[in-house]
């Protein structure tokens, strides 16, 4: 019962793998399929249900090749399963391209569950779409479900954001107490150059009227 329990989960190590031969471009379309594959079960992309069904089976074909070709590598199925690779690529990029032309459109028409959905399939090609998502989820934070290590990503931001406008506010409410300050002692200082002026004129006139009355004896 052991041995059979453990070849069980030998075989299911061993398929839950990808083939080894051309693993950078083959990693790439398997990944891809799995994500397919669970979101073909989402609600509202049910309507390419039957096209991604289609398309994993072509996928799985090309796949368990790739297992053939790594245990019996030669020149000649190498070169068969690379032409497998780049027939089933071309069709990825046009799944791919699909949900990407979806995920538009649902940010364009904000639908928000779809746009949660899209994004979660690890299809979107995040990089592209960074920025327009970063505005999508601040003006529909409540409706969103992002990747929580994107959500974490924008809170952060968002948090940062906010402390440089703090500062910034205060920078600026500085800036105007100085001004306010270097008003007021301006005001002030005109105020006591009148003051000392009229002292002066005063004193001026006191010393005329003085010696006016000294002349006149």
């Amino acid at each position: 019962m052991k041995n059979i329990i453990v070849l069980l989960l030998l075989v299911v190590a061993i398929f839950a793998d990808n083939p080894k031969t051309y693993s950078l471009l083959g990693d790439v379309i398997y990944n891809n399929a799995d994500n397919f594959n669970k979101l073909k079960n989402k609600n509202l992309y049910n309507l390419e249900k039957e096209n991604i069904e289609k398309y994993i089976k072509k996928v799985n074909k090309v796949k368990e090749y790739g297992f053939l070709v790594d245990d019996h590598p030669s020149k000649t199925t190498k070169s068969e399963y690379l032409k497998k690779l780049r027939v089933i690529q071309k069709l990825n990029d046009k799944h791919i391209a699909k949900v990407h032309k979806n995920f538009t459109l649902a940010m364009k028409n904000e639908e928000s569950v779809f746009f949660s959905q899209l994004l979660n399939s690890e299809l979107v090609d995040i990089r592209r779409y960074r920025k327009d998502i970063r505005s999508y989820y601040y003006t529909h934070k409540d409706e969103v479900v992002l990747p929580p290590k994107l959500e974490a990503e924008f809170d952060r931001d968002e948090q940062s954001l906010k402390r440089q406008r703090i500062k910034e506010s205060k920078y600026s409410e500085d800036k105007a107490r100085v001004k306010r300050i270097q008003a007021s002692d301006k005001v002030k200082q005109e105020r006591m150059e009148k003051y000392l002026e009229a002292e002066a004129k005063r004193k001026k006139r006191e010393i005329q009227e003085y010696q006016k009355q000294e002349l006149s004896y």
